[in-house]
């Protein structure tokens, strides 16, 4: 079962009923601090409660969810693992590439983040939009960044500075890449978590992708680098990136 599906499988799962449920709101809101709303409360309730600021850049505004977290450290384990693998490889290339990318693995939370439209109108009108609030939940409002990142198979990861009319491709070409990277696709992963697989090669070059303020490039690593770990690794390693929060 891949962690996508394992999250969706998770999250499906309906909230307890009982009592009020707490939820923390924090960042770029007139009402910070924790909420306490009844059990049928929802998302959008919290947020209007919580008053987000003028300067509050929803699009990188993360919900976190307990029930998320378990099946994070289980991905952030098992990424650790086949990187543990990978530093042991023949190649030195590939050995460095895989301590790079476990240093910059160890050094990021488990949040559980998970993907969610913060747009309150939105979930006025769409309810499976808009969750129930469950006990433990937060939401962590920020402000506009202005840099996109790249990380992976690079020599070190790059902070951007965000142009509107800039295709993530060219981010890519400005931040040297390693040896071992895949030279036929990248992902983007966009500060709203959405993550998109783009072919870069000649032969399955997709049309030019725009990053948004706070996104993130994963350069991915090539496959035949990945030989005895697991061939999804690519795809889980964006996905984890996808559970970060944004820095403004």
């Amino acid at each position: 079962m891949t962690y996508l599906f394992a999250l969706a499988f998770a999250l499906a799962a309906p909230a307890t009923t009982g009592g009020a449920s707490e939820i923390s709101v924090q960042g770029a809101v007139d009402h910070p601090g924790t909420l306490k709303l009844p059990a049928s409360a929802r998302l959008a309730d919290a947020i209007i409660a919580a008053a987000p600021r003028h300067d509050a850049y929803l699009l990188g505004t993360t919900f976190n969810r307990h029930a998320a977290k378990q099946l994070q450290r289980r991905l952030k384990a098992g990424l650790l693992h086949d990187l543990g693998v990978l530093e042991r490889h023949e190649s030195v290339s590939v050995q460095e590439t895989a301590e790079q990318l476990a240093t910059w693995l160890e050094q990021r939370p488990v949040t559980g983040r998970v993907v969610q439209s913060i747009d309150v109108h939105l979930m006025q009108v769409q309810p499976r939009n808009n969750p129930e609030v469950q006990d433990g939940d937060s939401v962590i409002f920020t402000t506009r960044p202005a840099t996109v990142n790249v990380v992976g198979a690079v020599s070190a990861p790059c902070a951007l500075a965000h142009e509107t009319r800039k295709g993530a491709l060219q981010y890519v070409t400005e931040c040297a890449a390693r040896p071992t990277r895949d030279p036929d696709n990248i992902y983007v992963i966009q500060a709203d978590g959405l993550i998109t697989k783009l072919g870069v090669a000649a032969w399955n070059r997709a049309d030019p992708q725009a990053v948004s303020p706070g996104g993130t490039i994963y350069v991915p690593v090539a496959a035949g680098a990945l030989q005895g770990i697991d061939q999804d690794f690519n795809e889980e390693f964006a996905a984890f990136i996808a559970t970060q929060p944004i820095n403004p």
